[in-house]
């Protein structure tokens, strides 16, 4: 089954998206922009106009990886270029495999990790390098039957589920770079679409 098109983001949808509170470093926008760039080359470019036009332009080539932004920025990007590039959710994973393997903080911190409870204990503090806003929590870990449950709690807004299919990414390619195998995460509660939080699931 094809997926749904959203209507096109108006001025007021963008703005209530760029009023909703928090911050993300630029380490964290940064490699989405990139991989646009590599996977769809000038075409890319329109994006830039598509923030011009609701109101925010945001200058990708400027971005500071260390620099805290409003979060409103990222929640932008997944919105716009859901619409004017048409990504599917499956593209939208791909990026995040892209950032997690790309990540400045996760090559650091994988030095550090052998095992998927080192990934647990860490994840926490992890995610505080990224967002100002949210925490995650670990509510499952069944590693004798290869089951891992993540809470992301306090992180809701006038936002879509492009980021959930991003972030679902990150969290998989992190323990399939610790495990070696083969690693799948699905998100099974959203807040955006009404959860009281995200609930991933993920198994090997």
């Amino acid at each position: 089954m094809s997926e749904i098109q959203p209507k096109e983001l108006t001025r007021e949808d963008a703005q209530k998206i760029m009023e909703s509170p928090g911050e993300v470093r630029g380490v964290s926008i940064k490699p989405n922009w990139e991989f646009l760039f590599e996977k769809q080359g000038d075409k890319a470019n329109v994006l830039e106009k598509e923030f011009e036009r609701v109101g925010y332009p945001f200058p990708f080539k400027d971005i500071r990886p260390m620099k805290f932004y409003p979060i409103g920025y990222d929640m932008l990007f997944f919105a716009l270029s859901k619409r004017v590039l048409n990504l599917s959710n499956q593209d939208f994973f791909d990026m995040g495999v892209y950032g997690a393997k790309t990540s400045f903080f996760l090559k650091v911190a994988l030095r550090y990790f052998v095992s998927p409870s080192d990934v647990l204990k860490q994840a926490p503090s992890l995610w505080k390098k990224y967002y100002t806003i949210g925490s995650i929590s670990v509510v499952e870990e069944d590693i004798q039957n290869h089951r891992i449950v993540f809470y992301l709690l306090d992180f809701s807004g006038p936002y879509e589920r492009s980021f959930c299919h991003n972030f679902r990414a990150y969290l998989a390619t992190i323990l399939h770079l610790v495990l070696g195998v083969r690693t799948v995460c699905e998100e099974t509660k959203c807040s955006f679409e009404g959860g009281s939080h995200h609930e991933f699931v993920i198994t090997w």
